[in-house]
Order: C-alpha cells, then structure tokens, then sequence
C-alpha cells in the first residue's frame, strides 16, 4: 500500500523534502509526496476597494530564503536594517496580489514573492526598463509558480504590469 505525504507547497525547504524522500526509500519506496496548494486567502473590503490579506510570515520568509539580496543581482548594494543585521531588501509578488480573483490558488506564497533591492522594486512598479527585469525574474520562478498551481505566461504577466 502506498503512503501519501503531503507537504505544504511553501514553508518548507528542499532539504525537508530530501529528508522526506529519504525516509520513504528506507520504507521500501512505499510513498508519494504530494505538494498541498494553499487555498486562496479571504479578501476584505477596504474603503471599497476588494484587497487581499497579506501574510507577513511569507514575505519573511521569501527574503529570507533569498538571504536577504536582491534577485535580480546578489551584487546590488543594500544597506543594513536597523534592528537586524541583515540586508534591507523588500518583498514583492511577482504575479500581483490585484490578480487574485483570477487564481484559484493564493498568490500570497513564497513560490510569487521575490526579494528586491529598492531600486529594481521601484524599477518594477514605476521603470521604463521595466520588462528586462520583468522578464528575468519570471522564466527563474515559472517552475515554483506551476508547483503551487500558479500558471501564468510571460505575456500575461507583462500585461498586469502595463
């Protein structure tokens, strides 16, 4: 008989899952790891605007997991935070939490949120050059978006940023 374990698609780490499949093939390779999709999160109304609740956790987790540098280059300068010292860098999903309504899955996930230095954050919402990062930083998260059921293509994922 086969064992499902299922994992959650975000918060855990590549090392888990090894551990994981290590501990299955002890077992005789009886199991299945199945990534669990988070359900998407509940909106509020705010000054009647439809907005989704951010979880900060996932956004800390994101830049931490990036150790807390910039995904468009680890050589962009960052400066310390005050009470940390770590890197300050900023979160930001990739795919717009504005888009949610079209998902059946959150986009609040650490697969959709990238660290950024304040520059390439800024390049992103308000840049010319825009798409070049744009671009970069999709076809290096594609894969982690599909494993949690975010599918989306380049192009319209540039038409949410237009």
């Amino acid at each position: 008989e086969k064992v499902v374990i299922e994992v959650p698609s975000t918060g855990i780490t590549d090392t888990h899952i090894i551990e994981i499949a290590g501990a299955l093939f002890v077992l005789g390779g009886i199991g299945v790891i199945v990534y669990v999709k988070k359900k998407k999160q509940k909106y509020t109304i705010l000054n009647g605007i439809k907005t989704y609740i951010r979880d900060r956790k996932v956004a800390m987790n994101a830049l931490k997991k990036a150790n807390h540098k910039c995904e468009v280059d680890s050589e962009h300068e960052v400066f310390l935070r005050r009470n940390v010292e770590v890197g300050y860098t900023e979160s930001h999903h990739l795919v717009p939490m504005a888009y949610s309504d079209i998902f059946d899955v959150s986009l609040d996930v650490e697969e959709n949120m990238v660290s950024l230095c304040s520059h390439c954050h800024n390049l992103l919402h308000y840049g010319k050059d825009f798409e070049r990062v744009l671009e970069k930083l999709y076809y290096e998260r594609v894969n982690h978006l599909n494993k949690v059921g975010i599918y989306i293509s380049f192009d319209q994922l540039r038409e949410m940023y237009l």
